[in-house]
């Protein structure tokens, strides 16, 4: 793990493009090295060099990596991790998920992301697993991959599962070999309703919410329990990890039940923005990362994700989370994803507009009319006018 990360520190932007996939462009491209006393790897490699030198690492001090992400402060910023956040925060992925038997993953996700990276090349490594890595996702590849190679880890998206279980044909394939497939909801959730049909597609692999986490915490702040799923939840805090719900005006903690800031403290927590003091004193409070999103901790201890403190919707003087909505939208059977947003509205404040992409099945013979029902849309959730614009896949 280590050696990878000490790659990406070390070298030139233009050799690791962030999707590398795309073109990197010109302007981005740096003509030196980043740091003073540094070694060119490609170039040590090419002078066939046996004489590097390497200093001790300082696991809670030396910065192993940078993760650019907007993070909880708008345009993208260097997050600096170090290789005890990286150790910390695999080893609880890890033995959260109780995965010591496992042998072989199937790696999809980007490893540029810092849930890919922990999920599909840190646990390998730190466990010695054997992976099989895709260029992207592809539902033909993965269901061969599994088959294949016998994967009996997975870490997906709950779209890619929800496309595999109406893949054409998907019945006939042997997926049996999967024992854990941590998913993290995107576009529409892990609930109970996928997870029992991925575990009757793969005959034993249940599938829940991987966790909560963000790139400035190495991420896998929580753990959901296999034993005691609660789904819409995000699980409960890894070990050595402290997570509090603060009121987002005054800064009070606050009791369960009850919405408010998500702050998390523990030894992933990253050193500060890369030469960026300002947003790192915005986020990062006596040991404290300031997350930015809303959420909840029930009696039980398990996290909830609410929705992020600047998209919160300001309708008729009512705070609507384009997540709840999204959430009421999904339910409705003609409804494949949702994502909402506020829009400017003169009398309201704002209104929430929300863009729908239907299921196969229901194209054409659904109208934005008939999504908005008492079922699916509550005025808790929408208090004011719903818009909605429906689009093809």
């Amino acid at each position: 793990m280590p050696t990878l990360e000490l790659v990406v520190t070390t070298n030139y932007a233009d050799f690791i493009p962030e999707e590398p996939t795309l073109p990197v462009p010109e302007e981005i491209i740096l003509e030196k090295k980043l740091f003073d006393d540094t070694t060119d790897l490609l170039q040590a490699v090419k002078e066939h060099s046996a004489q590097l030198q390497s200093d001790e690492i300082n696991l809670w001090d030396d910065v192993a990596l940078f993760v650019y992400t907007s993070g909880t402060t708008g345009r993208p910023k260097g997050a600096m991790l170090t290789y005890g956040n990286a150790l910390f925060k695999t080893a609880a992925a890890f033995h959260g998920n109780q995965s010591e038997k496992l042998k072989m993953g199937l790696t999809v996700m980007p490893i540029f992301h810092i849930a890919g990276m922990v999920m599909g090349v840190n646990i390998p490594v730190y466990s010695g697993m054997t992976t099989v890595m895709l260029t992207r996702y592809d539902a033909q590849a993965v269901v061969t991959a599994i088959e294949k190679y016998q994967c009996d880890f997975w870490y997906s998206i709950a779209p890619m599962n929800g496309e595999l279980l109406g893949y054409p044909g998907i019945e006939k394939r042997d997926l049996s070999s999967l024992k854990l497939n941590l998913c993290t909801s995107f576009g529409f959730p892990v609930n109970q309703e996928l997870s029992d049909a991925w575990k009757q597609l793969t005959n034993s692999c249940y599938l829940y919410e991987a966790s909560y986490g963000l790139s400035e915490t190495h991420t896998c702040d929580t753990i959901m329990p296999p034993e005691k799923i609660k789904f819409g939840s995000c699980g409960i805090p890894t070990f050595d990890t402290e997570v509090k719900i603060l009121d987002p005006e005054t800064g009070d903690p606050l009791p369960p039940g009850e919405q408010g800031e998500i702050v998390i403290k523990n030894p992933g927590v990253f050193k500060g923005y890369f030469n960026r003091p300002q947003a790192t004193d915005e986020t990062l409070k006596d040991g404290w990362v300031y997350t930015g999103d809303i959420g909840m901790i029930d009696q039980d201890g398990y996290l909830y994700f609410i929705g992020r403190v600047k998209e919160m919707i300001k309708c008729s003087g009512y705070s609507v989370f384009p997540e709840d909505v999204e959430a009421m939208l999904i339910k409705h059977p003609a409804v494949l994803q949702a994502g909402v947003i506020g829009v400017p509205d003169a009398r309201r404040g704002e209104s929430v507009k929300a863009f729908i992409v239907l299921k196969q099945d229901f194209k054409g013979k659904v109208s934005a009319e008939d999504i908005i029902t008492k079922r699916t849309v509550t005025k808790r959730t929408v208090p004011g006018t719903l818009l909605i614009n429906l689009f093809k896949k």
